[in-house]
Parts: C-alpha cells; sequence; structure tokens
C-alpha cells in the first residue's frame, strides 16, 4: 500500500515539492516519464533500473488520476528504445506543473 492518496491532485503535488516523491515509486515513476517523456513503460523501468512488471501498477495509478502523465498510441516513427516495437508512449499532462 501506498503513503499516500492519489485522489488530491494538490497533496500529490505538495509531497512531489518537498521531494517526498523519491520515497515512493509512483512518484518515482512520475518523475522518470517527465524527464524521458516522450517514452515507453520499458524506457522507465529501464531509467529507474528496475522490471517493467514493477512499474506497471504505479503507471496505470498515475494514468488513473487524470492530470499527471498522459499514454497515447506512438505516431510510429519512433520504436521503443529498450524493445524496438511500436508502443504507446507515456508523456507529462499538459497542466502537471513540475517542481
Amino acid at each position: 500500500m501506498h503513503q499516500y492518496q492519489l485522489s488530491s491532485l494538490e497533496a500529490y503535488t505538495d509531497l512531489l515539492r518537498r521531494g517526498g516523491w523519491r520515497k515512493t515509486l509512483d512518484g518515482r515513476v512520475l518523475h522518470a516519464v517527465c524527464a524521458i517523456a516522450p517514452c515507453t513503460r520499458r524506457e522507465v523501468a529501464e531509467f529507474l533500473d528496475i522490471q517493467a512488471s514493477t512499474i506497471s501498477g504505479a503507471v496505470n495509478r498515475l494514468l488513473k488520476v487524470g492530470t499527471l502523465i498522459t499514454e497515447q498510441s506512438n505516431p510510429g516513427d519512433r520504436p521503443c528504445k529498450v524493445s524496438g516495437r511500436h508502443t504507446n508512449l507515456l508523456g507529462k499532462h499538459p497542466s502537471l506543473v513540475t517542481p
């Protein structure tokens, strides 16, 4: 179970501002997406040096919030740098202001 609820964008933004994101998988995934976007889930996993299956739940939770990260179809011109396949790309939501 994580240490915070993703139901409040203000609380999550405050967590990021105070540096608490470094202690949670969701926060680390959000940081990675913001740092390397557009990116695939496997690229995020490689950036964090953890298994892709480990980040899946965190990515899904962040997507569910709706205002933190986005996932969209790959336009087809950029394969995943890890798998070489054309998969969906993650990105920072336009309304998210990172500290």
